[in-house]
């Protein structure tokens, strides 16, 4: 166990002062000053994670893992995430929506040992990219990563435009139209590469893919995701795809959440199942329905957090976890 040092009791201390629903609703007092002290970076499990200290996605997430030392946000779903890659053979991992890397830094422990055949990092936000760009050369991770500074797309190779989110960066959405006034809460748009995955692993040099374990949060693009990652479902020996399931955000994007489902169903999976991040269970979906009324509680749900759930989806490879239901 690595020995605390003064700024990590100092971090201590500030969450206790701050609590996270007054960080919330206030902002994070003198954050940027405490992160200086240990180089706007936090210690997650092998790796040391780079953060923009601008960004309150970043801020929070260096407050809430300084003294973990491992991943809290998503720590369930990350666990079967890397239970999946461990399971089947040679697998190529994907991260779309990447952030700062709890997945794909996540990844490289097994990429060293050469189980892991490929990491693919997809992140949109300039800023977000260039701080997972530099933990992943600071933790000699070059080699095991390919990092691509863009987003989900329609076509491969097109343009897109990144509205940033005005306080969380992982709240940020993508849309081919720039409209400053479509979506609430977000700033003035700026361009980035739009793909697909389907066009991207080629230009890679990743064909013949074995076993393929994605992981999809794009606030509400995650229609564009699957569309554009079809022929390569189609190609592999297997897939397992791990996504976020979040109506409100597929709704401002025009995506209706339920034609969705029922396209997601029509992908032939041979299970469908919801990973429930708070009980820490993955429960079967048998069919549509029961997606349907999923979200409908989404839609209705009065509670924080409670919006939004996660959906685990696998065909052709072995599941090392169990499903209930």
């Amino acid at each position: 166990m690595m020995k605390r040092t003064l700024s990590d009791h100092v971090v201590a201390l500030y969450t206790k002062v701050f609590p996270w629903r007054f960080r919330y609703r206030f902002g994070s007092p003198f954050i940027g000053t405490l992160m200086r002290l240990k180089g706007n970076k936090v210690r997650i499990r092998d790796f040391s994670v780079f953060l923009n200290p601008e960004d309150k996605t970043a801020t929070e997430l260096f407050l809430v893992h300084a003294t973990a030392g491992d991943w809290i946000w998503e720590s369930y779903e990350i666990s079967l995430f890397l239970a999946c890659l461990e399971a089947n053979p040679q697998p190529v991992a994907v991260d779309i929506g990447a952030n700062y890397g709890a997945y794909t830094l996540s990844c490289c422990s097994l990429a060293r040992t050469g189980h892991v055949r490929a990491i693919v990092a997809v992140e949109p936000n300039v800023r977000t990219c260039e701080c997972l760009s530099r933990s992943i050369e600071f933790n000699g991770l070059s080699q095991h990563v390919h990092l691509i500074n863009a987003a989900v797309a329609q076509k491969h190779d097109t343009e897109c435009f990144f509205f940033p989110h005005e306080t969380f960066s992982a709240m940020s959405k993508i849309t081919a139209v720039a409209d400053p006034n479509a979506l609430s809460g977000h700033s003035s748009p700026y361009t980035v590469r739009g793909i697909t995955i389907d066009g991207l692993l080629p230009e890679l040099g990743i064909a013949g893919i074995h076993s393929l374990v994605a992981k999809i949060d794009v606030e509400g693009s995650e229609p564009h995701a699957f569309h554009g990652m079809e022929a390569t479902l189609q190609a592999s020996h297997g897939y397992q795809v791990f996504f976020e399931l979040h109506p409100g955000a597929l709704s401002s994007l025009g995506h209706d959440p339920l034609e969705f489902g029922r396209y997601l169903f029509g992908l032939g999976a041979d299970v469908v199942a919801e990973v429930n991040q708070h009980e820490r269970v993955t429960k079967r979906i048998r069919d549509f329905s029961e997606l349907a009324s999923i979200v409908e509680e989404c839609r209705h749900s009065k509670e924080m957090w409670q919006d939004y759930t996660n959906i685990f989806m696998s065909k052709g490879l072995r599941i090392p976890f169990e499903i209930r239901g």
